[in-house]
């Protein structure tokens, strides 16, 4: 098992994609926690990733904690994604943009938002 403590901005940056598609390809992903500000003098949003090695099933869930409160995503969504963007502020029945579906929103609608849960 494995944490990861990215910046938010690993969910869809562009320069973050290749690492993204080693993740999904090697781990399953359990948990995503949004921390938000949660270093003094850090100024980028961060984010709790719980892996563990080993390809997901196709069915799997993870579980997604932010001030939205608690919901599960299929993994297998990121991989067909623009840019293999993990689109964790989404339900599976929604696409995760702004605008489009009521339930689903951008992981970038969390930042400024989200509470720890511990």
């Amino acid at each position: 098992m494995a944490y990861v403590l990215p910046p938010q901005a690993f969910l869809n940056v562009e320069l973050h994609q290749d690492v993204r598609k080693l993740l999904l390809e090697t781990a399953r992903l359990e948990w995503a926690e949004f921390l938000d500000d949660a270093f003094d003098g850090v100024f980028a949003p961060a984010l709790l990733l719980r892996a563990v090695k080993g390809k997901a099933r196709p069915e799997h869930k993870m579980t997604v904690v932010s001030g939205r409160g608690v919901h599960r995503i299929g993994q297998a969504r990121f991989a067909q994604n623009d840019l293999t963007q993990f689109n964790l502020g989404c339900t599976d029945g929604g696409t995760g943009h702004p605008g489009e579906d009521e339930k689903g929103a951008g992981s970038h609608v969390f930042a400024g938002a989200a509470q720890s849960s511990r």
